[in-house]
Parts: C-alpha cells; structure tokens; sequence
C-alpha cells in the first residue's frame, strides 16, 4: 500500500503498518470527494440485502430528483 511502511514488532518477522505524512501538493479535493462518494455506495451496498436500484445510488450519491427509498 502506499503511504505505509512496516515497522518491526520484534519478533519473528511482520510488523504493523506505519502511515507516512503524504505529501499535501499531491492532494485533488475531486478525487477525495469521488474516493467520498464511492465509500458512500459501498456502504449502502453492503448495508442492502439485495443489489441497489437505479434510484437508491442516485440518493447516495445525492443527484437531484432522486426518490426517498420506499419503505418496505
């Protein structure tokens, strides 16, 4: 993974994560914003007993004229 380093725990091998600062002239306020969105799909997906409709990832995503989910 980038941004991570393993740092010795003493043992026999492994270690545990370790996040480097990043560097901030890297960061794009769009792709954080999809990266965002996209974690709001994933949970909504994951939260549903079956696959999501048409309409339901429009109000995730909050696109105007998406319907409030039926209730069931």
């Amino acid at each position: 993974m980038r941004g991570l380093a393993w740092a010795p725990t003493g043992g026999g091998g492994g270690g545990r994560p370790v996040a480097h600062k990043a560097d901030s002239r890297l960061e794009d306020p769009l792709v954080l914003d999809e990266i965002e969105l996209y974690g709001e799909l994933v949970i909504a997906a994951s939260s549903s007993d079956e696959p999501l409709s048409q309409e339901q990832i429009d109000q995730v995503l909050g696109l105007r004229g998406a319907k409030p989910p039926r209730q069931a």
